[in-house]
């Protein structure tokens, strides 16, 4: 197993150094001049081309300093001593087979760690056990390097240090863009088709923890607000932002619910049995254990449990077929219009003398409904209303034309539902500009940086092109300045086009009363 110590020399806890120099009998003169070494110096930064203040240090070792690589090999020495005798104390270690003879369990290479142990449960938490302790003392945590398609490979919970990657690719992409005068329109393109999309590899293969996708908004929203200069304010808030185009957003998608609804994929490739993925064979077998998915418990890695939560948003989306009955559990699965029987009627199993895990098929014979005899209040509110039996398999179906799983409908699943509002078709059509569709949606939202604005802290909010001294505000900087009704006599005659209104509010219901938008 290889290990890899993060920022090792920038890590070093400076007492953990003077314990180990002690351990090792060092000469106290020796220790005070090591200490004087390596806790003095301070350090400046070159920030525009020039050098930047004095800081002071709190840990680490000073990468170039001649001492710095045998001072870490004393630091190093300490977990080879740990890792030898916590191996002697405990007499079920196994060592790995090419490696017992000369006792050998770890191999170090500067700040890269080589693990040998046999390959069993017991003998790989002894290692772990002696680096996690180590890491704690010392300030040196090791990790695993290695990536599967770019991914980490871990078995604990995903942290944002596991995610770092991703969130440096957004970063690279944002920094590559520094030398163009981009457009708010242009931000949200690019927002829409490049940076939302780095994250749907990783969205489709984890559950991405919460603090990533706060990481990963903050990030787009200061693009879209602030670009590459740092300078601006957000106008509308990222909810709204996020919202459909058609509900008064920009579209943008939310990376929560995409993040959800592209993890729903798995648990629909369960649901219809897709035995051509590895995975789902290796669920069928170690997970469910001949159960139904719906009564499988959200517990074991966390990783599963946070995919099972996801499961009852999908409800509403699935079509059950009854067919022979074999693939349908008869207690568990919501094939009935009432839900899950076994949920909904406890006591129903033992009325009717049927197991938890029978199948469909103990009630199904030669196409046709067979339940015992109603002798129950239950049995009898199952047969009230029982679905048609189809020829073939039992079969699921998502609830769309095509009655395959998608993603763009399994997201509006994890969406708050929203109505659409009346002024969309404005902002709609072929052969509109883009940056101009930007300064009318914040028009229409009133987020126009206009003197009406109080926690703008505008010295003087009279309209700077009109000597009327009225209020700057949407409608006056449109409609009623007189710099702007000069513009708008001009622009009636360019397009030979009257404006039926002369008001925002009046204005934006202008499409809803036509049958005609001019595009």
């Amino acid at each position: 197993m290889k290990v890899d110590l993060r920022k090792a020399f920038d890590s070093v806890n400076w007492g953990f150094l003077q314990a180990a120099l002690m351990l090792f009998n060092f000469p106290p003169q020796f220790m005070q001049w090591i200490t004087e070494c390596v806790t003095t110096p301070s350090f400046s930064l070159s920030l525009n081309g020039g050098i930047c203040g004095f800081f002071k240090g709190a840990r680490g070792l000073r990468q170039g300093d001649p001492l710095s690589p045998y001072l870490f090999v004393i630091v190093m020495e300490v977990l080879n001593v740990s890792m030898t005798a916590r191996i002697q104390q405990d007499q079920c270690f196994s060592y790995h087979w090419r490696c017992k003879e000369l006792s050998l369990a770890m191999l170090c290479f500067a700040d890269d760690l080589l693990l040998f142990s046999k390959a069993d449960p017991h003998s790989v938490s002894i290692l772990k056990e002696v680096l996690d302790g180590f890491g704690i003392v010392s300030g040196l945590l090791g990790s695993l390097p290695f990536r599967y398609l770019g991914l980490p490979i871990v078995s604990s919970k995903l942290t944002i240090a596991d995610c770092q990657p991703l969130l440096s690719k957004v970063d690279e992409r944002i920094s590559g863009w520094g030398s163009y005068q981009l457009s708010f329109a242009a931000r949200t393109q690019l927002i829409r088709s490049v940076l939302c999309s780095l994250s749907i590899y990783w969205s489709s293969s984890f559950l991405l923890p919460k603090g990533i996708i706060t990481v990963l908004e903050k990030k787009l929203r200061r693009f879209l607000w602030q670009g590459t200069t740092g300078a601006g304010f957000a106008k509308v808030s990222w909810h709204a932002v996020c919202l459909p185009k058609d509900c008064g957003g920009l579209g943008i998608p939310n990376l929560l619910a995409l993040n959800q609804s592209l993890m729903c994929k798995h648990l629909w490739d369960i649901l219809t049995q897709n035995m051509n993925s590895i995975w789902v064979q290796w669920v069928f077998q170690y997970r469910l254990h001949s159960r139904s998915l719906w009564d499988v418990a959200a517990s074991g890695h966390w990783s599963w449990k946070r995919l099972i939560k996801l499961l009852p948003y999908l409800r509403p989306m699935l079509q059950f077929l009854v067919g022979n009955g074999e693939v349908f559990y008869l207690w568990s699965d919501p094939w009935h219009h009432l839900g899950a029987l076994g949920a909904k009627f406890p006591r129903a199993p033992m009325v009717t003398g049927l197991p938890k895990t029978s199948k469909l098929s103990k009630v199904i014979s030669e196409g046709n409904w067979n339940w015992p005899s109603p002798t129950s209040t239950e049995v009898m509110a199952i047969m009230e209303q029982l679905p048609p039996i189809h020829v073939g398999e039992d079969r699921i179906l998502w609830s769309n034309s095509s009655g395959v799983f998608s993603t763009s409908s399994a997201y509006k699943l994890f969406t708050t539902e929203t109505n659409k509002v009346s002024w969309f078709a404005l902002l709609r059509g072929p052969f509109k500009i883009p940056r101009n569709l930007f300064i009318l949606w914040l028009t229409i939202l009133d987020k126009l940086s206009t003197g009406d604005k109080a926690w703008l802290n505008i010295p003087s909010p009279e309209c700077c092109l009109c000597s009327t001294g009225e209020l700057e505000d949407r409608s006056h900087m449109y409609f009623q300045c007189s710099f702007s009704k000069k513009c708008l006599i001009i622009l009636k005659l360019k397009v030979k086009f009257l404006w039926p209104h002369l008001d925002w509010d009046r204005g934006l219901q202008w499409p809803n009363l036509t049958s005609e938008v001019v595009t």
